[in-house]
């Protein structure tokens, strides 16, 4: 590029530069004026829920003592909720032997064996 070129390209380049700021600026100023953004709504789950149909297995795991640890306290305290999770599983193909049995038979006069 010789100079008259380059010169055009930096002018054009520097009011895209001006115009683009002026916007930017323009943005922020509505997003301060406006009202305070709503609380953030409640976290969704990432997956979808468990089909139904499937066998749950479940472990219930509670304290061991649920009266108040607190000297002065000691009353007994009260469940407000649970937390559940559920983790897929899967039992792998069952190993089983089979066992054929099979009897032994003998007459008892001549030992022939049957």
């Amino acid at each position: 590029m010789n100079a008259e070129p380059r010169q055009m390209f930096d002018e054009a380049m520097a009011e895209d530069q001006a115009g683009l700021e002026a916007q930017l600026l323009a943005l922020q100023g509505a997003a301060v004026a406006t009202e305070p953004a709503a609380p953030a709504p409640k976290r969704q789950p990432r997956r979808q829920a468990l089909p139904d149909h499937l066998r749950r297995v479940e472990y219930h795991q509670e304290p061991e003592n649920t009266t108040c640890a607190t000297p002065d306290c000691g009353q007994p305290m009260v469940r407000i909720g649970q937390d559940v999770s559920e983790r897929l599983d899967i039992v792998p193909a069952e190993y089983f032997v089979h066992r054929h049995i099979r009897g032994k038979w003998v007459c008892k006069c001549c030992q022939q064996k049957g």
